[in-house]
């Protein structure tokens, strides 16, 4: 049961990929499109995009259920909070017009609740394991 239930992360990201998840004055970016670019963002102060690594490396801890090691909890908790809570604070989009204000859109909201629901699922999978 747990494990069928821990995929709730897992599609929150895959739907956060196929919905607009950023606009600016006339662009929508597509959810997909920001994961390919969005490792440009360190360059304007924007680390968002890495609470993707975090999440994916926390993928099998999860499924499997299993314990990972204090330092690893730690390392992928604070991967997936610190990032994704950072794109809070993201005001502006670099475009080839040149900067404008970025709208965050429905994907944006999908990836949010993702990496945060994973954090509780990483957390969960220790407790469940220490049972």
């Amino acid at each position: 049961m747990f494990r069928f239930i821990a995929l709730i992360p897992i599609a929150l990201w895959l739907i956060s990929l196929v919905v607009p998840a950023v606009g600016g004055k006339n662009d929508v970016g597509m959810g997909w499109q920001v994961l390919l670019i969005g490792w440009l963002g360190i360059l304007n102060a924007q680390f968002g995009w890495f609470a993707n690594i975090a999440f994916v490396w926390s993928i099998p801890i999860v499924m499997n259920d299993r314990q990972p090691s204090s330092r690893t909890q730690v390392i992928l908790s604070l991967g997936l909070v610190i990032p994704a809570l950072q794109t809070l604070f993201w005001t502006e989009i670099h475009t080839h017009e040149g900067n404008s204000p970025v709208i965050v859109l429905v994907g944006y909201y999908f990836w949010l609740a993702a990496m945060l629901s994973q954090v509780v699922f990483l957390n969960a999978a220790k407790r469940s394991s220490e049972e």
